[in-house]
């Protein structure tokens, strides 16, 4: 994106061995099983992959052709979905058959009491999953504290203004989703991260 760097702010991140110009340079795609594919055969790369159908398969499948892999957990809320935490055993064991690590980030679904998130955390610290991606701040503030900071935090949903994406930083995300939102939206909300530094 053009704007990764026109902000002159010294704001780089690191994580899961991976640069982000800044906290914001995070936007994960969800394109179609069929667009994933295609894009795969051409031999594309897509930064930040977020996979909501035929999770297990299109994991091992597009597993070269990107940095870092979302598995959401709504994609296995309906009935006929598979059990998440059987997909992601499948897919941490799959992973070690590579000789690169790709990153695995759990998009956890809004609404989720404090029993699902208890459970996930777990598991997260148990299996190798390496960082979550959570909803609003009361959950953001509610994980944190969960986790003791031990799991990277990424944050989404619910930014309505540049000092939003702020505030999730300051609470303890190391990086929030920026998708859709404009460049003149995270210039502004660079400038306010940069201003409480």
């Amino acid at each position: 994106m053009w704007f990764r760097k026109a902000h002159n702010l010294p704001l780089e991140k690191s994580l899961f061995g991976l640069h982000f110009a800044h906290p914001l340079d995070f936007a994960t795609l969800a394109p179609s099983k069929e667009e994933l594919l295609k894009a795969a055969a051409k031999g594309k790369r897509i930064r930040f992959l977020e996979l909501t159908e035929d999770v297990e398969h299109l994991f091992s499948l597009l597993y070269d052709f990107t940095d870092l892999v979302v598995i959401p957990t709504s994609a296995f809320e309906r009935v006929d979905a598979p059990d998440l935490y059987e997909t992601l055993d499948a897919i941490l064991s799959t992973r070690l058959l590579y000789d690169h690590r790709i990153p695995l980030v759990l998009r956890i679904a809004p609404g989720q009491d404090e029993k699902e998130l208890d459970q996930m955390i777990a598991y997260c610290r148990l299996s190798g999953i390496d960082g979550l991606l959570v909803p609003g701040l009361g959950n953001l503030r509610y994980v944190l504290s969960a986790t003791q900071g031990r799991i990277p935090l990424l944050s989404y949903a619910h930014l309505e203004t540049p000092e939003d994406a702020a505030e999730r930083l300051r609470e303890g995300a190391v990086l929030v989703d920026s998708s859709g939102k404009k460049p003149t939206w995270i210039r502004e909300a660079l400038q306010i991260i940069a201003n409480h530094d």
